[in-house]
């Protein structure tokens, strides 16, 4: 398959549903069918796959456009509470992350505790404080 569309859960309170991926999957064949790509042009749909248990899934396809393949995405109810995003398989592996992740990855100011480590958490914290 050629392309995922890729669905992730909005938080740990918002769970991904398997009754929503599994509606996914059937509008995304909905919309090889309605769009005219059939077997005969290689379009096809591949059973949904989870990447991490009600967090996040993908559905493979090939020979849907991705505009389509996110247009069936959203149709179904309930899924805008989910991440979609429709991506070309090849090259998803990443081999780097560069994040900003006080905050948002990890909870708590990184620098602050390295800070505190060496002994000048204070003086750091106040810079952190008017950096902010």
């Amino acid at each position: 398959m050629e392309s995922v569309l890729v669905l992730i859960a909005p938080g740990p309170d918002e769970p991904l549903d398997p009754g929503i991926v599994a509606a996914i999957a059937d509008s995304l064949n909905q919309e090889c069918a309605r769009s005219g790509a059939g077997n005969d042009d290689g379009a096809e749909i591949g059973a949904a796959r989870w990447l991490a248990p009600r967090v996040a899934a993908e559905i493979p396809f090939s020979a849907i456009a991705h505009p389509q393949a996110l247009a069936a995405g959203t149709r179904v109810p309930g899924a805008a509470a989910f991440e979609i995003a429709a991506l070309k398989d090849a090259g998803r592996r990443k081999r780097l992350l560069i994040a900003d992740m006080d905050s948002t990855i990890v909870a708590g100011e990184t620098l602050d505790e390295l800070a505190d480590f060496v002994g000048c958490k204070d003086q750091v914290a106040a810079i952190t404080a008017r950096a902010m």
